[in-house]
């Protein structure tokens, strides 16, 4: 369902995709102190597909505006800048973004930014993100994953400056491009990188699961710190492992045998 005409969900409106697919050119999203008000995806059919920018944001100094629920299922594609922001208030009433099921695809075959004006897993965050299409996808600030991380062959995540991933669930590269570049980066889950995928992991990047690195790809940064247990290299012939300090803490266990550098 074309959709162009429609640019902006006002303050106080609604729009409720209610099982269908709607195709629009760009889109910005507001929620405010009415309670309901902004986008809401909460059918697994819901799909919404935004060919240029979407952004996300609160009315001015609306302290109690949230989209809590109204994102809890379908998918949101993004060709597009993706923005989150917030008009004024404290850092304690963002959250013009609040998913908890809605799947976010970026997948643009131009250049796309990635921005939150503040990200944490009780504010603004992402759920599940899928990356794709042969662009570069770049981020310089802070964003928070919940659920899952994918990205997948030709397409490639890039955290620039003092931006830094914060990944609750799982991470999977397959045949994609993950580089980080600061020193706070977390990831809770299981990471498998697969199928020539690349993991560049920033200054200090934590895993608190297992790693997993076969068919090709490579696991390569500055320092890694791992709380589970070491990385399970997979034909090191041809997978790569290549870290300058590695810490261990916790628990861990060797998987396989891995000589560190």
């Amino acid at each position: 369902m074309p959709g162009d005409e429609i640019t902006e969900i006002r303050p106080g409106y609604r729009l409720t995709v209610n099982g269908k697919t709607f195709e629009l050119g760009s889109l910005t999203a507001f929620c405010s102190n009415t309670v309901g008000d902004g986008l809401h995806m909460t059918n697994d059919d819901d799909h919404v597909i935004v060919r240029n920018n979407f952004t996300a944001t609160n009315a001015w100094a609306a302290a109690s505006a949230t989209t809590l629920g109204n994102f809890t299922a379908g998918v949101l594609t993004v060709r597009g800048d993706f923005t989150v922001n917030h008009e004024g208030g404290t850092s304690s009433s963002y959250k013009a973004f609040m998913p908890s099921g809605t799947k976010v695809v970026l997948d643009g075959d131009s250049p796309q930014t990635i921005l939150f004006s503040y990200s944490s897993p009780t504010l603004s965050h992402l759920d599940t993100v899928e990356i794709r299409g042969a662009s570069v996808k770049t981020t310089a600030t802070d964003v928070t994953i919940e659920d899952a991380l994918n990205i997948f062959s030709g397409a490639r995540l890039n955290f620039t400056g003092d931006g830094d991933f914060d990944v609750d669930g799982t991470i999977t590269i397959d045949g994609g491009y993950l580089q980080g570049q600061h020193d706070s980066n977390i990831v809770d889950g299981a990471v498998l990188i697969d199928n020539g995928g690349t993991l560049d992991a920033p200054d200090t990047v934590t895993f608190h699961d297992q790693v997993t690195v076969q068919n090709a790809s490579t696991l390569s940064g500055g320092a890694a710190q791992f709380s589970s247990r070491l990385p399970d290299i997979d034909n090191i012939a041809t997978s790569a492992y290549a870290m300058g300090q590695t810490y261990l803490t916790g628990d861990v266990v060797m998987v396989k045998s891995l000589e560190l550098p």
